[in-house]
């Protein structure tokens, strides 16, 4: 293939993918649902936070990483949130001690996870483990990074602390108050 011909098909290429890219509108995730656990440990995904395609490849890792065992649930990230998650770390060296520490660290507490063809997920046992995580979870919405997966009696925890959480750290000035209507 000569250059000139090389060119033209890197420009149609890029053209399409910023086409492509401009005409997908952008994921998220948003609501609150309450869901049960099979007995394979499945749970369905709800309609909304399914992303176009078969057997759809999820990342699930137990968050967060704290001793506080009271305090984790499954995480269940997008492709295109892990690609921004490990973009920050290509520039991070793989061959040196504290590279390959922070790898295997982070490694061992993901997992792929991918959606069946009825739209659900199969949780590992040892996340369920960790997570406290038996018949029935509360699915939360994370917007654009994908969403957490609560055992309720965590969950109901949690929002009390992220209620402290966020008295003590109120967020900038805007006109959304998503608690009392205007």
């Amino acid at each position: 293939m000569s250059d000139s011909a090389t060119k033209e098909l890197l420009r149609e290429l890029i053209k399409e993918s910023i086409i492509e890219s401009a005409d997908k509108p952008p994921f998220y995730c948003s609501g609150r649902y309450s869901q049960k656990v099979d007995s394979k440990r499945r749970i369905q995904v709800p309609a909304k936070w399914r992303l176009p395609g078969d057997n759809v490849e999820l990342t699930a890792v137990i968050w967060p990483l704290s001793p506080k065992e009271e305090c984790r649930c499954i995480g269940v990230i997008t492709p295109d949130t892990l690609n921004r998650l490990l973009g920050e770390w290509k520039h991070e060296p793989v061959f040196n001690d504290a590279g390959a520490a922070r790898r295997r660290f982070y490694s061992e507490f993901t997992t792929q996870v991918c959606v069946d063809g009825a739209g659900r997920i199969c949780l590992p046992e040892w996340m369920t483990m960790e997570t406290g995580i038996e018949k029935d979870v509360i699915l939360i919405g994370m917007m654009d990074w994908g969403f957490q997966i609560w055992n309720p009696e965590r969950f109901a925890k949690q929002k009390s602390r992220d209620a402290l959480s966020i008295e003590a750290n109120p967020p900038p000035a805007t006109n959304f108050n998503p608690i009392s209507p205007p």
